[in-house]
């Protein structure tokens, strides 16, 4: 399933790049965090090719263009994956019998 993550500061998008930090939330023995850098001027971001029906732990920060100083992590903010969408289809009708293929995690706040 997929994510998306959408970040906002206090800073214009054109003045920082934003960064996030994820793994699964009941993998504690796990150290290998997911890392991605996002694009100058973008703010959000799609995860894909996570576990469905699982809890990831994610952090973001910036990073200021003008100085390469990055920001501490925000708080720790979870979210739950949920199913993908599973059509079924006859002569009659399609069903939607489980959704959503994304979740939609509307901001980290830094």
């Amino acid at each position: 399933t997929t994510t998306k993550i959408k970040f906002q500061s206090k800073y214009n998008n054109n003045l920082v790049k934003y960064n996030i930090k994820y793994k699964e939330d009941d993998d504690e023995k796990k150290e290998n965090w997911n890392e991605i850098n996002l694009d100058n001027n973008a703010n959000e971001h799609i995860l894909t090719n996570l576990n469905k029906n699982t809890k990831y732990e994610i952090y973001g920060r910036f990073q200021l263009l003008e100085n390469l100083i990055w920001s501490r992590y925000s708080s720790s903010t979870s979210f739950t994956t949920k199913n993908e969408l599973c059509y079924i289809v006859n002569e009659n009708e399609t069903k939607i019998l489980e959704s959503d293929i994304l979740h939609k995690f509307d901001k980290i706040i830094i």
